[in-house]
C-alpha cells in the first residue's frame, strides 16, 4: 500500500475531494462533484413518493449554527401522505484551521397527519470542545414553511451528505439557526 502525505492534498474547510485506490491500485483523488449520484424512484408506494439516493450532497457556508431542513410538512392531509427520510447522513468538516469533524447518523424521521415516527444514532467525533456530536431531530419555521430537521452542534461550515430513501418531497437545504423560527425538538 502506498502512503499519502497530506501536504500534498489540497484541504479546504470542506471536503472537495475523496482519495482512493483504483481497481489497479494506484491513488486516485476524485472531487466529490464528479461522483455519480444515483437516485431511483420506487413504484410500490401508495403515493409514489418514495425514492432512494446513493449520494445526496448538501454543502454549507456563513457563520452560525447549522441547521439541515429535511422536508416541508405542513399541508399533510391524509394519514397516507407521509413525508421524511430514513438513511445515513454523513456530517464532514476538514481543513487546517477548523476542528475537523466527521460523523455519521442513522435517521428514521417521518410524519403524516396522525404520527411522527422518529429515531436517531449518531456515530463519530469532532475535534472542537468536548469532542461530543449533539445533534437534535426538530421542526422549525423556515421563509414561513414548517420543515422536519435536523440541528448540528457548530457554527462552522460543513458538507452533509444523505444515503438512503427520502419522499419527493424532500429538499436538503443548509440554513443557519437565524434563518428559522420556532424550533422545536422531538
Amino acid at each position: 500500500m502506498e502512503k499519502i502525505k497530506l501536504s500534498e492534498v489540497g484541504l479546504t474547510n470542506a471536503p472537495s475531494s475523496i482519495i482512493g485506490l483504483t481497481a489497479d491500485h494506484n491513488v486516485a483523488q476524485v472531487t466529490v462533484d464528479s461522483l455519480s449520484k444515483v437516485e431511483y424512484a420506487s413504484s410500490t408506494t401508495g403515493t409514489d413518493k418514495m425514492r432512494y439516493t446513493q449520494f445526496r450532497y448538501s454543502p454549507s457556508s456563513g457563520a452560525g449554527s447549522r441547521i439541515l431542513l429535511f422536508v416541508p410538512i405542513s399541508g399533510l392531509t391524509d394519514k397516507v401522505d407521509a413525508t421524511g427520510v430514513l438513511g445515513s447522513l454523513f456530517v464532514l468538516r476538514a481543513g487546517l484551521e477548523y476542528s475537523p469533524m466527521m460523523v455519521k447518523a442513522d435517521i428514521v424521521l417521518f410524519r403524516s397527519a396522525s404520527r411522527l415516527i422518529k429515531d436517531m444514532n449518531v456515530t463519530g467525533a469532532w475535534g472542537g470542545g468536548d469532542g461530543s456530536v449533539n445533534f437534535k431531530l426538530g421542526h422549525c419555521n423556515y421563509n414561513g414553511q414548517l420543515y422536519l430537521a435536523i440541528k448540528f452542534n457548530t457554527e462552522f461550515s460543513i458538507t452533509t451528505c444523505f444515503q438512503g430513501f427520502y419522499t419527493s418531497d424532500c429538499v436538503f437545504r443548509n440554513v443557519v439557526e437565524e434563518d428559522v423560527t420556532n424550533w422545536t425538538d422531538l
